[in-house]
């Protein structure tokens, strides 16, 4: 029997007016997972900006989803994304679900905050049943900014470095982070769905 699976995808940005909105072009992002013969539903949010609008996003989608799923999530397995700012939403959406319902936690240079979220680097919450990974990159960390990325210390969570080289045409090492962690993440959840875990 075919499972049914719930991908839920967390962006980041800087625009406090669209936190929790959906996000059509991470949407679009997941079309190639719909068919690979599994029951597949999808879901793209803008993340929240800190801990109290990560928790009050991650709340809103929860009832979002439970709405779509006429009022039970129950027998759903969930794959959790988050990219950027959407990482700390990503995470405290993962603590709305039962760790037995979740597949794959997946961050993408996720977006910690000194004193604030970084406590998520330790304890992030929820730990997926088959995988948790967190790709990071550390070249922008600086003692002056409060935004750090980084590993997540955490029992059952494998870390993934991304290495970058140095550009001048390509400074942003934080987008092309993202980018090359979303690439190997999107193929995860391809072999995930496609082998019915």
């Amino acid at each position: 029997m075919a499972k049914k699976y719930y991908l839920v995808t967390f962006s980041g940005h800087n625009d406090p007016k669209i936190q929790g909105k959906r996000d059509h072009n991470a949407f679009r992002n997941l079309a190639p997972l719909l068919h690979l013969g599994q029951d597949v539903s999808r879901f793209a949010f803008y993340a929240g900006l800190g801990e109290e609008e990560s928790k009050r996003v991650a709340l809103e989608v929860n009832g979002t989803i439970d709405g779509y799923a006429g009022g039970s999530t129950d027998g759903i397995t969930f794959i959790i994304h988050g990219y950027s700012a959407g990482g700390i939403t990503a995470l405290y959406f993962a603590m709305r679900i039962p760790d037995a319902q979740i597949v794959y936690i997946a961050l993408a240079d996720a977006a910690f905050y000194r004193r604030e979220t970084d406590k998520l680097m330790r304890e992030p919450g929820s730990l997926a049943y088959y995988l948790n990974e967190n790709y990071y990159q550390t070249y922008e960390n600086n003692q002056r900014e409060d935004e750090i990325h980084d590993r997540i210390t955490a029992d059952g969570w494998k870390n993934k470095a991304i290495l970058l080289q140095f550009s001048w045409l390509k400074p942003d090492y934080h987008r092309r982070a993202v980018d090359a962690a979303n690439d190997e993440i999107f193929a995860t959840m391809k072999e995930i769905i496609s082998a019915g875990r």
